[in-house]
């Protein structure tokens, strides 16, 4: 069985993100006096920070999007309502700009008669309208999200409840997904096979294999 990531493995999130933190900034121009050539990756910086606290388990994942607001408005005591509303408004234009890669379709359908599935970090509904609303649902009848059971990758456990789930045991699956840690080493640790998508050419010396650069190269690993 083959388990994916979704975020910068099969949707380009990065585009979707560069292009909601820009939508957010014109909203709030009279509240975020950061130029438009910064402010995306500014964004991307307190985001990463932010969640890695909440993948850490040190804080919720609903804390760990108020505090994403809270900093880059340089407004530590703003209410949790104002800044959750802050945030749907980034999310309404995240969700305008979700696009898949051109590799990601033809992937799938290149692996047809597979069982595929699903594991994700995340919002559960969130990343479920994703797979949705670009088509590729019907492809994972297997979908397991961080927020479904309160465990986000890299722990072992979410990829054993998948596994669980699907009815299949860790050594018989292949996980693929963009980041090293949280995806091809935390599926390795839970004794799948883990395939690191280098999509941006990050040095990946010493990295253990497989290692893929695009999705066009999947099937030759299920092999």
């Amino acid at each position: 069985m083959i388990f994916f990531d979704i975020d910068d493995t099969l949707l380009d999130d990065r585009h979707a993100q560069d292009e909601a933190a820009l939508g957010l900034r014109r909203e709030f121009s009279h509240l975020l006096p950061y130029a438009p050539e910064e402010f995306p990756a500014l964004w991307d910086a307190v985001s990463v920070r932010h969640y890695r606290s909440f993948t850490t388990g040190d804080i919720s994942f609903v804390e760990q999007r108020r505090r994403r607001i809270h900093e880059v408005f340089r407004a530590p005591d703003l209410p949790d309502a104002d800044a959750d509303a802050r945030f749907a408004r980034y999310l309404a234009h995240h969700e305008e700009n979700w696009t898949l890669f051109p590799d990601a379709l033809p992937c799938l359908h290149a692996l047809g008669g597979r069982r595929l599935g699903i594991i994700s970090n995340g919002d559960p509904a969130q990343q479920r309208r994703k797979l949705s609303a670009t088509g590729i649902a019907r492809f994972f009848p297997t979908v397991v999200v961080s927020g479904d059971i309160g465990i986000p990758k890299p722990q072992a456990e979410i990829f054993l409840h998948a596994c669980r789930l699907a009815g299949v045991r860790p050594e018989e699956c292949l996980y693929i997904g963009d980041n090293l840690v949280f995806d091809a080493q935390g599926s390795r640790a839970a004794g799948m096979r883990g395939v690191w998508l280098n999509r941006r050419g990050a040095p990946s010396a010493g990295v253990a294999q497989p290692i893929i650069t695009t999705l066009a190269d999947l099937p030759a690993c299920c092999r």
